[in-house]
């Protein structure tokens, strides 16, 4: 893979694995409110999206999207209504 002039190895894997590691605690936290709530008619669930399609990176520059693109092109990208979709199930659902 090609990386773009200026692109830093470590602090690249410092952002991603402090992205995981926080989304483990999100995923860690909400399992144990899950289960404190357990027969209290609070439902607690985590929405995990895979790549999303979002104008969330257009600060960055060009090089750094488009190595980023090459390292997602395999995989079929979202779209930020099948997340709301996903979400709405989740709120609507009447049983507990």
């Amino acid at each position: 893979m090609d990386y773009p002039v200026g692109f830093d190895a470590r602090e690249h894997l410092l952002r991603v694995s402090t992205q995981v590691e926080a989304a483990a605690a999100v995923i860690a936290f909400s399992e144990a409110i899950s289960r404190e709530m357990l027969g209290q008619c609070v439902r607690v669930n985590v929405v995990e999206p895979r790549t999303v399609t979002m104008r969330l990176a257009s600060h960055r520059r060009e090089d750094i999207r488009q190595a980023a693109r090459r390292q997602t092109e395999a995989i079929e990208p979202m779209q930020p209504e099948d997340i709301a979709g996903a979400v709405a199930h989740i709120v609507t659902r009447n049983s507990l």
